[in-house]
């Protein structure tokens, strides 16, 4: 009678707002992806299952994908893409 849903794993409240602190600083510092790279994450986001395409935002972690896969010190929640080195521009540190 009802479909069964799987149980989508969350990420606790505190790392999300530990990604979110991260996300900023990056973004804040000019440490931010290049186009190929952040492409390259958000094409993996659009073919996972958790990926909600019209928010844009991940089921697990709750992140807007567009936002957190710019930032080189982030990863996917379930390890699909990993924090990179490579293809990173400007970075001016304080």
């Amino acid at each position: 009678m009802f479909r069964r849903f799987e149980r989508v794993p969350k990420t606790p409240l505190k790392q999300k707002i530990k990604d979110i602190g991260t996300t900023i600083n990056d973004i804040r510092k000019g440490n931010t992806l290049s186009i190929e790279e952040f492409e390259k994450r958000i094409s993996i986001c659009k073919e996972c299952r958790f990926y909600h395409k019209y928010t844009t935002t991940c089921n697990i972690c709750g992140c807007m994908m567009k936002v957190k896969a710019v930032s080189p010190s982030m990863k996917c929640p379930i390890d699909k893409w990993l924090p990179s080195n490579l293809g990173i521009q400007g970075s001016n540190e304080d």
